[in-house]
């Protein structure tokens, strides 16, 4: 089973010739662009989370503030 799953070592290999023949760049500049792009794709997993967690909070905000109109029609507050 072991020898189906490949290494990290082994994947990072890859990536960085894929850099270079994708992109005519040197081992060195692709190994550099590799670890950016791996540094911007955990960026962008930080900030999907991000939005997700402010959606859910909007998402509560909007409940609330619904009750909250519903309790005051329900009392009157809101005739005049």
């Amino acid at each position: 089973m072991e020898e189906l799953i490949p290494s990290a070592k082994q994947l990072k290999d890859i990536g960085i010739r894929e850099k270079t023949d994708k992109e005519r760049v040197d081992l060195r500049t692709a190994a550099w662009k590799l670890a950016q792009d791996l540094r911007s794709y955990q960026e962008l997993g930080a900030l999907e989370k991000a939005i997700q967690q402010a959606t859910h909070q909007l998402a509560i905000l909007n409940m609330v503030n619904e009750q909250q109109k519903q309790a005051i029609t329900e009392n009157g507050y809101g005739r005049r």
